[in-house]
């Protein structure tokens, strides 16, 4: 094996272990959140992919969550009974259905993201003032890289 797969094996095993050391603080509110929300991991997805704000038929939601067109109307039947999302019929074609995001789903997942902020500053606290600096310094140069913040944008998280 390489040197350089060598270090980045050993960089995807360090993250692994930060990622779920952060998750140990996240999990017990956020997942806490969706309990009370009574919404499943489907769901979640669907709204998040709505939050993109462009209208979205229900096969682009089967599609981009990998789900049959029947699933996914249902999943998306049960978000509009909830009131997270709007559905209506398609200007161009009269026989699609149109998916977009009320006002209610965007204040759920903002308190989802809220609630994940939270944690993560609960993890930052956590840590030693110089592990502090050492952190933000290793994260500074990949987080300010366009390509990165192109790769992981998600329409909640902006």
């Amino acid at each position: 094996m390489s040197n350089v797969q060598s270090e980045r094996d050993q960089l995807a095993e360090s993250l692994t272990r930060l990622v779920k050391g952060i998750m140990a603080f996240s999990e017990g509110e956020s997942l806490n959140y969706l309990a009370e929300e009574d919404l499943t991991f489907t769901q979640i997805r669907t709204l998040l992919l709505a939050s993109s704000g462009e209208p979205l038929g229900i096969s682009q939601v089967a599609e981009s969550l990998g789900l049959s067109i029947t699933a996914a109307s249902r999943g998306v039947d049960s978000l509009v009974r909830l009131g997270l999302l709007a559905r209506r019929t398609s200007e161009e074609d009269r026989r699609a259905k149109i998916v977009t995001i009320t006002d209610k789903g965007l204040g759920m997942l903002s308190d989802h993201r809220e609630a994940h902020e939270r944690a993560l500053a609960l993890f930052v606290e956590s840590l030693p003032p110089e592990h502090i600096g050492a952190l933000s310094d290793a994260l500074q140069p990949i987080i300010s890289d366009p390509d990165f913040a192109e790769r992981s944008r998600v329409g909640f998280c902006e």
